[in-house]
């Protein structure tokens, strides 16, 4: 299955950016992600909501293959994405209700 096919296949726009990672060779997994304040992983405490992983070896998990990638984001369509990114560990916070994914957007085409 090609990026483009898994696309069209209701992966939804979280899913979709995780294609396009996948595809520049960028290793990605699903995260968890906040739902009217509250974590996607049920717990009421969590102090991490929407920044930890949903596989069970996180990081470790993370993948390049369109099917894996895919088969993720039907599962958990509204998932957070997570780079593997080796040693170092960072966090880009895109809040889509603030324009992050039109100021991602312009990041991306300016390489």
């Amino acid at each position: 299955m090609t990026g483009q096919l898994a696309l069209s296949q209701s992966a939804g726009t979280m899913g979709e950016h995780a294609l396009a990672y996948a595809e520049r060779g960028w290793a990605v997994f699903p995260l968890h992600h906040p739902t009217d304040g509250v974590c996607s992983c049920g717990d009421l405490t969590c102090t991490s909501a929407g920044k930890h992983p949903r596989t069970l070896h996180g990081g470790r998990d993370a993948s390049c293959v369109a099917d894996v990638v895919h088969g993720w984001w039907r599962r958990w369509p509204d998932a957070n994405i997570g780079l593997a990114t080796g040693g170092a560990v960072w966090v880009l916070d895109v809040d889509a209700g603030k324009g992050g994914f039109t100021s991602l957007s312009a990041l991306e085409f300016e390489r």
